[in-house]
């Protein structure tokens, strides 16, 4: 589709490979979570929701708001072109066929930005709303752990509890490990894919700001802009928010040691 673009207007190279590239990466996506198929189904069954109404509910949310995405964009992309008169949209989702019918064109119109945009940016953005929510399921874990160390008395805070807290940490860096190992290449990719689009909407916006008969490229922009660039900033802020609680969770049990050891507490024996 975009090769159309190009040979009428050379000076969208840099644009159409951008765009070239994202969907791309998406089709790798889905074949890397394909062979992972197995670990991700593992990884979701042993993550367990500490606060699961909350969590299950923002999921929800989240994922309700990503499967109507497509046809937000869809119509949004048709009534532009109808209101602004551009004919880009049908330019490179006809392979510039000329098409007199207009019901006919406007429903492939619908039908093809709604098939693009489901391959890009919305099955990615899935994967990412997966992935985020392992990884905010995790950071509650370790926060929850925070929280229930920090009530527990330093006369209460004995070696058979600091090693059942301890197991708990340690189970949960195995976990996160685990994850790191099975799903760094996917969200990699997914990354990059997010990255490479949103250099190809600045230059879109660049391209086609100031001329005329460029709504349909705007309209594209603006959803574009909601539905890649608010997916890579949670990608990056959520998996940041576990090492905050693990230095959290490791400051809250020095301290209750601390305390326990300058209260004049000696540690009990353990007899084998």
């Amino acid at each position: 589709m975009y090769v159309i673009v190009i040979k009428i207007n050379g000076c969208e190279i840099k644009w159409a490979l951008e765009r070239i590239i994202s969907v791309t990466s998406s089709i790798v996506l889905m074949h890397s979570v394909i062979r992972k198929r197995y670990e991700i189904t593992v990884a979701m069954k042993r993550v367990e929701f500490m606060d699961k109404t909350m969590s299950e509910k923002k999921a929800n949310i989240l994922a309700g708001f990503i499967l109507v995405s497509p046809f937000i964009y869809s119509l949004t992309v048709l009534m532009a072109s109808e209101v602004g008169g551009d004919e880009r949209g049908f330019l490179y989702l006809f392979y510039g066929i000329p098409m007199s019918n207009k019901m006919l064109k406007s429903f492939i119109l619908f039908c093809k930005s709604f098939i693009c945009y489901l391959l890009f940016p919305t099955y990615s953005n899935f994967i990412i709303l997966t992935f985020c929510v392992i990884f905010y399921d995790s950071s509650l874990s370790i926060r929850n752990l925070s929280q229930e160390v920090e009530r527990c008395p330093p006369q209460e805070f004995t070696t058979g509890i600091q090693l059942k807290y301890l197991t708990c940490r340690r189970k949960i860096l195995k976990m996160l490990d685990e994850l790191q190992a099975n799903f760094s290449l996917v969200c990699f990719i997914a990354c990059a894919g997010h990255f490479s689009h949103c250099f190809a909407l600045i230059t879109q916006i660049m391209l086609y700001s100031f001329r005329e008969n460029a709504l349909t490229s705007l309209a594209d922009s603006a959803i574009n802009l909601i539905n890649v660039v608010i997916p890579l900033i949670l990608m990056f802020w959520i998996p940041e928010q576990i090492p905050l609680e693990m230095e959290n969770l490791n400051k809250i049990i020095r301290c209750k040691y601390e305390m326990r050891a300058s209260s004049g507490i000696v540690s009990e024996k353990i007899y084998s």
